[in-house]
């Protein structure tokens, strides 16, 4: 997979579009060359290389198209899943601190309840 500058901005929404236009392309009943030219459009999108690596600028087949897309999109999608999870942490992360507080403030109005229970008892006294 090719890193592209938009890739760190790209969302479920945007993979799931070209999930689609592969789907599109896949369906449709064009000549194979049209096929191609669309897959090979698609494949510099999404930052597939569409060239053979071994053959200098000779483009792959449409299997081996369709195979090197699904594959940056598997990519973008565990991308965008580390993403999520990775904010989630954070979320949890300060929910944590958040309770933690919540916590120290319980602890110190319990001391200061029973604190005013010494104190009253002691001043009926």
């Amino acid at each position: 997979m090719n890193p592209t500058p938009e890739m760190s901005e790209i969302t479920y929404r945007k993979t799931e579009e070209w999930r689609q236009c592969l789907q599109r392309i896949q369906a449709s009943t064009e000549p194979p060359d049209v096929q191609a030219g669309r897959l090979r459009q698609l494949a510099i999108e999404v930052g597939a290389n569409p060239y053979l690596e071994w053959a200098g600028p000779k483009t792959a087949s449409n299997p081996e198209l369709v195979y090197r897309i699904h594959q940056a999109l598997q990519t973008t999608s565990m991308i965008d899943a580390c993403r999520t999870a990775a904010e989630n942490v954070r979320i949890a992360e300060r929910a944590q601190q958040t309770a933690c507080k919540a916590q120290r403030v319980a602890f110190w109005s319990m001391v200061a309840a029973w604190v005013a229970v010494v104190v009253g008892i002691l001043w009926r006294t």
